[in-house]
């Protein structure tokens, strides 16, 4: 169940996103924002589409640049990030929002 609530969730974000949301380049697959090593959850507000060198420059670490960037993006989209700050009060407090 959590697979395939994983890969709906990456169908949306590339329909939401459709380009790499740190570079701008076409995309490649699903990035969890927060990753899944420190507790990132599965769902699209923590996932956006990224570019393969962009995904292995991030890899597993909270790189707060880009993590910025892309949580600003799924904010303009109309996304909430409450769920940041109740569940990740140190990422919240780290990215400044």
């Amino acid at each position: 169940m959590a697979e395939y609530r994983a890969k709906a969730a990456s169908r949306v974000v590339w329909w939401r996103d459709t380009v790499c949301v740190y570079c701008g380049c076409p995309g490649v697959g699903a990035d969890h924002i927060i990753p899944k090593s420190k507790g990132g959850p599965d769902i699209r507000e923590n996932l956006v589409w990224c570019c393969q060198p962009c995904n292995n420059h991030k890899a597993n670490r909270l790189d707060v640049e880009m993590m910025r960037r892309a949580f600003r993006h799924i904010e303009a989209q109309g996304g909430c990030l409450d769920w940041i700050e109740l569940g990740y009060p140190k990422i919240w407090k780290l990215l400044g929002f």
